[in-house]
């Protein structure tokens, strides 16, 4: 069922060139971010957590992160907000890249904030295990 539908969206999607352009500009933001990020991290990181050797001062502050994360998605949103502005809402294809633009700025922080809860949650038993013996 997967692939009509994807098949089908595509199609549908490519009979209005603004919303093909916002997913196309938003889909090439999340490739360039994958592509960013080194594979390493991940399995270095569940490592890591796997030995026990996450200590509290390993851990970033949860309040430092968000205001990270937020000042890097104003940053990107703002890029965008701005070609749409200087688009005039009438032409198509700059409108349509800085719609995606936002829309990706905006999907990172929330898919962002949606994995910091949940590593929040799944590392608070590990936590109180550690204070036992801390």
């Amino acid at each position: 069922m997967g692939i009509p539908l994807n098949v089908a969206l595509c199609a549908g999607f490519a009979r209005w060139p603004l919303i093909a352009i916002i997913i196309g500009t938003t889909s090439a933001l999340v490739a360039r971010a994958i592509f960013n990020s080194p594979g390493s991290c991940v399995p270095t990181a569940r490592r890591i957590i796997a030995t026990g050797l996450s200590n509290a001062w390993m851990k970033p502050r949860p309040d430092f992160f968000c205001s990270c994360l937020f000042s890097q998605t104003l940053l990107t949103a703002a890029i965008g907000g701005v070609l749409m502005y200087w688009s005039g809402f009438d032409q198509e294809v700059p409108l349509g890249i800085g719609t995606g633009i936002v829309v990706y700025a905006v999907a990172v922080a929330i898919y962002t904030l949606i994995a910091l809860c949940r590593n929040r949650r799944a590392a608070a038993p590990v936590d109180h295990a550690l204070a036992r013996f801390g």
